[in-house]
């Protein structure tokens, strides 16, 4: 059994999510090859989390160029985590940092915040440039 995790709850691509934004990037390939149906993320996507201090909201943006925003990832099946998302990034030109969204409850503490993220924004699709 997987070490229970302190989540977010976020909707993203219109499902409910858990998002746990301290992953252990030395996890990260392990948990990869755990995933059937696995597909690369087209694209690249940016998640900015909202706040001074504590977290009040968390949103997502999408561009369909793969170097656009901070973050590619993968997505597919995970045998305790249900439909994942792993996305891997430098966010402002810091440290690697590892993102992992997932479905499956179960498997988490009770999520940081009462109302899911995001609570005012929605996921905005940017589009490549031609």
């Amino acid at each position: 059994m997987m070490e229970r995790l302190m989540p977010w709850a976020v909707k993203f691509h219109g499902k409910n999510f858990m998002l746990d934004d301290a992953f252990d990037p030395d996890y990260e390939s392990e948990f990869k090859h755990a995933l059937s149906d696995r597909d690369e993320v087209p694209g690249s996507v940016s998640i900015v989390f909202h706040g001074n201090g504590a977290i009040e909201d968390i949103t997502f943006k999408e561009s369909d160029d793969p170097d656009a925003l901070p973050f590619t990832g993968v997505h597919g099946k995970h045998p305790e985590l249900g439909e994942t998302y792993i996305f891997h990034g430098t966010p402002d030109d810091g440290d690697g940092q590892v993102i992992v969204l997932y479905e499956n409850v179960k498997v988490a503490e009770p999520a940081f915040n009462e109302k899911r993220f995001p609570l005012k924004r929605t996921t905005r699709k940017l589009t490549r440039k031609t």
